[in-house]
């Protein structure tokens, strides 16, 4: 008899536990839910900022819409800032050739 109300009691604890694991599953699952719905708000904004930022660059540029995006332009820049950081230009080269006979003027 003290063993049945021992597990009776235990399971009833045990139903407890249960059920407050379960509120706290589904309370996290809405903020999870939240949290989905605040970042597709979020990248939505980002988009729209962006659309807008590439219209204004284009009004101010004066650029049409059949010129490359701003991902073409920007890789296209990147590029050639790449390679003007690794030549230097022809004013760097006529700079050190000056300085070179600056210094042998100077012996």
């Amino acid at each position: 008899v003290e063993l049945i109300d021992r597990l009776r009691k235990e399971n009833r604890a045990l139903k407890d536990t249960l059920e407050s694991s379960q509120s706290k599953i589904q309370d996290l699952e809405k903020l999870v839910q939240s949290f989905k719905d605040d970042q597709e708000e979020i990248e939505n904004a980002i988009l729209d900022t962006i659309k807008k930022l590439e219209r204004l660059e284009d009004e101010v540029t004066g650029t049409s819409a059949d010129a490359p995006g701003p991902s073409a332009r920007g890789a296209a820049d990147a590029a050639k800032l790449q390679s003007d950081a690794r030549t230097p230009s022809a004013e760097a080269k006529q700079h050190d050739s000056e300085d070179t006979e600056e210094e042998l003027d100077i012996f």
